[in-house]
């Protein structure tokens, strides 16, 4: 099943990109999230929340912490293979992505989940989207005007989302 946004016009800066895949081990009947673990999913939750924020960010030219162009106190690299995350308040952005979030993870950190409600003690929240993209300070972000960056935006899990994730779960495996 299609997203219909994503569908329409396969651009990036409109967001709402998120997939749902459906795993199955002819060895193992068991739900992946049982064997990796999982966090619950919600749909048309709350906006404008406080929100986490994970992925694997990179060290690249798009790092708004990298060398030259921080103070080196604020300095740091990124490789790509250490979890991060990012906390704050997203904020409905209705042109573009559905949430936008100061923060400055950078590229790598794509298809990251946004958790809502997160608790560090426990590691559990309820995903509510997905991250899609970094923006660079300056960019116009949404109704909001110009933004100085860095942003997050994220698709934020409505209707649509959970049209795809209702196709995959009634899949057929094969």
């Amino acid at each position: 099943m299609d997203h219909h946004t994503w569908s329409q016009s396969a651009d990036r800066l409109l967001g709402h990109d998120m997939a749902a895949v459906l795993v199955a081990s002819p060895d193992d009947p068991r739900p992946i999230g049982q064997v990796t673990g999982a966090q619950p999913i919600g749909f048309n939750q709350p906006q404008n929340q406080t929100n986490h924020i994970f992925g694997y960010p990179t060290i690249t030219e798009r790092n708004y912490y990298r060398p030259g162009h921080v103070s080196p106190e604020l300095q740091q690299t990124f490789d790509g293979r250490n979890l991060m995350f990012a906390q704050g308040t997203t904020l409905a952005d209705p042109v573009y992505y559905s949430d936008v979030m100061p923060g400055a993870l950078s590229p790598g950190c794509s298809g990251g989940a946004v958790l809502q409600n997160f608790d560090p003690t426990t590691g559990t929240g309820l995903q509510s989207g997905v991250f899609s993209r970094y923006d660079d300070p300056g960019q116009i972000i949404g109704v909001f005007g110009w933004q100085e960056g860095p942003n997050m935006s994220s698709t934020h899990f409505g209707d649509e989302e959970q049209a795809v994730y209702n196709a995959a779960q009634s899949a057929p495996l094969t």
